[in-house]
């Protein structure tokens, strides 16, 4: 009984552990000298690379956030950008998940990053589905799920299968650099496509991303207010060049 009770509770407390945070095996990190170009973020079996990224780009991708919900830190954040090149130490290509908690750990270890994170009452968008309901088709569910954003001078897109309105909220939260709340009440997963005229493009008869949410996926966002939740940058440090 005595032995049982010891088992008992060394599971326990081996079902309390936590996993540690996973770090790459090793990282080669440089000041970016190009003077400009795009950004990229790249995984490979066995290496992540990105090149041309600034620590704010980082710190969206690793902790999920939108570049508006990070405030704080130097200056730099935004303009000094790096070219990294990781070893995962895992023979297959890393899952987005795993890819977040990565960085996360570049962050703390090469950058010396410290935050906290606020919760503030902000502006927000409310997304509803207009009176006539939403124009969105359930997918199967056998589809893989998939988020794609396509940008360029005269025309926008995004396109998705088995997505979910939280995930639809997220894309237009950084569109529109404005946090989107999902009040459709719709449930499960859907393919949608919506096609849309950036602002800034002249003497155009195509649609706004407004007008194109509610002609083209019966959807449509309001202004509101709402909690909103910011990552703050209490201390960050430039990478030494290695």
């Amino acid at each position: 009984m005595k032995f049982a009770f010891c088992l008992l509770l060394l599971c326990l407390v081996a079902f309390g552990q936590t996993q540690p945070r996973p770090a790459f095996d090793v990282a080669s990190i440089k000041p970016n000298t190009t003077g400009g170009g795009s950004q990229h973020f790249g995984t490979e079996p066995g290496r992540v690379d990105a090149t041309n990224v600034s620590v704010k780009a980082i710190i969206e991708l690793a902790f999920e956030l939108e570049g508006f919900r990070i405030t704080g830190g130097p200056p730099w954040l935004d303009t000094q950008t790096y070219d990294i090149l990781a070893k995962t130490g895992q023979p297959d290509r890393v899952s987005i998940p795993t890819l977040r908690l990565l960085f996360q750990s570049l962050l703390e270890d090469r950058f010396a990053l410290k935050f906290h994170r606020e919760t503030r009452q902000s502006t927000v968008y409310s997304m509803a589905a207009v009176k006539g309901g939403a124009k969105l088709t359930p997918s199967a569910p056998e589809t893989r799920t998939t988020n794609n954003t396509n940008l360029n001078k005269t025309s926008n897109t995004i396109i998705a299968t088995h997505s979910t309105m939280d995930s639809f909220a997220e894309m237009l939260g950084h569109q529109l650099g404005r946090t989107v709340i999902d009040n459709t009440g719709l449930k499960g997963n859907f393919d949608y496509k919506v096609t849309w005229v950036p602002d800034e493009v002249p003497n155009s008869s195509g649609p706004s991303l407004f007008t194109a949410i509610q002609e083209q996926l019966g959807l449509k966002l309001e202004s509101a207010k709402g909690p909103v939740e910011f990552l703050v940058v209490d201390s960050v440090q430039k990478a030494s060049d290695n």
